[in-house]
């Protein structure tokens, strides 16, 4: 039998293959999904058959962005990133990297919420992330939108 010690110092040269702790979907592209907002505080961390991993701050977060979920998913499959399913756990989330260089593109006009969308979000009672949720469902709602 080998030694411990013998194991060990050949496993450490084993290294995982390139892009093993890639994100399931890049940064800039999570961003423009989900918003900024959202970004700071959910990151996706595994795509797994087609169920998307999602790391949140909170507890709230989680229910909320569950919510939006059906809207998330279709952001991604325009970009190509087949998703069927999210999935949430709480833990920390590292804050997305700013690109310097030329500014992405200007942001659609905000839509109105529907009233009872409206009436949703305002029964949230953290207010930060009754403003983000608010802010995403109307870009979300405004995508597509000719003025």
């Amino acid at each position: 039998m080998d030694k411990l010690d013998n194991i060990l110092s050949q496993t450490r040269s084993v290294k995982p293959p390139k892009g093993a702790n890639a994100p399931p979907v890049e940064g800039p592209l999570w961003e423009m999904a989900v918003g900024s907002r959202i970004a700071k505080r959910a990151q996706p961390v595994r795509l797994d058959r087609g169920i998307l991993y999602i790391r949140v701050t909170t507890a709230a977060w989680a229910n909320e962005l569950s919510l939006l979920a059906t809207e998330i998913v279709k952001q991604l499959a325009e970009h190509d990133i087949e998703v069927n399913e999210l999935r949430f756990s709480v833990g920390p989330v590292r804050q997305p990297r700013r690109r310097r260089g030329k500014p992405r593109r200007a942001a659609a006009p905000d839509a109105k919420l529907p009233e009872p969308l409206r009436d949703r979000v305002a029964q949230i009672a953290d207010d930060e992330l009754k403003a983000a949720l608010a802010e995403a469902a109307a870009k979300s709602l405004s995508v597509g939108h000719k003025s």
